[in-house]
């Protein structure tokens, strides 16, 4: 999180930059002592918090809560000023900003303050990444075609090397699991845990034709603990254990999941 701070008292800068922003989750920190050049700088800089001075010249701390509000610029707003009037709380408030105190303010209500506009940032961006990701999946699903199990296959790609269920496939589709299960059994012909075991003994078929790994590091990195289930496994998908696939098999690719379903839909897999 970077802060900016802007106010004309040079007293004011020094006693701010002294503070120990990183208990507050700040990690980086800029001044200005007026309002126009830190308009400048909130281009270059992008700051996520700023506190700011109300009474400026050139461009004042409401002035600069304005132009922010106006624009596509994501922060938060902090003022800090001496003027604690009604009407200036008033005027803060109307321009969105995220906090209003009063000089002399104490270092731990500041810092505090700060670390409240931190979390609620991280809340946001949490949000905006769920409902980015809820758009994609809702456009992908919604679309005709195969988009829906692609996008299912793609997380299992990335995760079974991992302990993943159906459970946690819906957590992340946010769809339920019985929804899932019938969309994964239409298009695949085979229920998820079967899916996630070819996911594995693909991988592990890629790396015993591609590097000298020993079976049980091979095991550890598709996420199977037990060697002697891992040989069983990987004979009945690919009718050779793993070292006779090794000894013949060598750079050999059996390619995506789903070719491989469809080279193998007449047989047992």
């Amino acid at each position: 999180m970077k802060l900016l701070i802007v106010d004309d008292e040079m007293i004011i800068r020094q006693g701010l930059m002294a503070l120990p922003w990183e208990k507050a989750g700040i990690t980086k920190t800029k001044v200005a002592d007026n309002g126009v050049d830190a308009l400048k700088l909130i281009s270059d800089y992008h700051p996520d918090i700023i506190i700011t001075d109300i009474r400026m010249p050139g461009l004042d701390g409401l002035q600069l809560a304005r132009e922010i509000a106006s624009g596509e610029r994501s922060c938060k707003l902090i003022l800090l000023s001496g003027y604690g009037t009604f009407e200036y709380a008033k005027q803060a408030i109307n321009t969105g900003v995220f906090d209003y105190l009063l000089k002399p303010s104490n270092p731990d209500e500041i810092l505090e303050t700060v670390r409240r506009a931190v979390k609620e940032l991280g809340q946001d961006s949490a949000r905006i990444r769920r409902e980015n990701m809820e758009q994609a999946r809702d456009e992908v699903f919604s679309a005709g075609g195969d988009g829906g199990i692609k996008w299912i296959l793609d997380y299992i790609e990335k995760n079974y090397m991992n302990e993943i269920t159906l459970t946690s496939l819906a957590e992340y589709t946010h769809f339920s699991t019985t929804y899932l299960s019938r969309l994964i059994k239409k298009e695949t012909n085979y229920n998820f845990t079967k899916i996630l075991g070819l996911m594995r003994m693909l991988k592990a078929a890629e790396l015993l034709a591609n590097t000298d790994l020993k079976i049980y590091a091979i095991c550890g990195k598709i996420g199977i603990n037990d060697q002697r289930y891992f040989s069983q496994m990987f004979r009945r998908t690919f009718g050779k254990t793993p070292m006779e696939y090794r000894s013949c098999c060598a750079g050999r690719s059996e390619g995506s999941l789903m070719e491989f379903i469809r080279n193998n839909s007449g047989g047992e897999v």
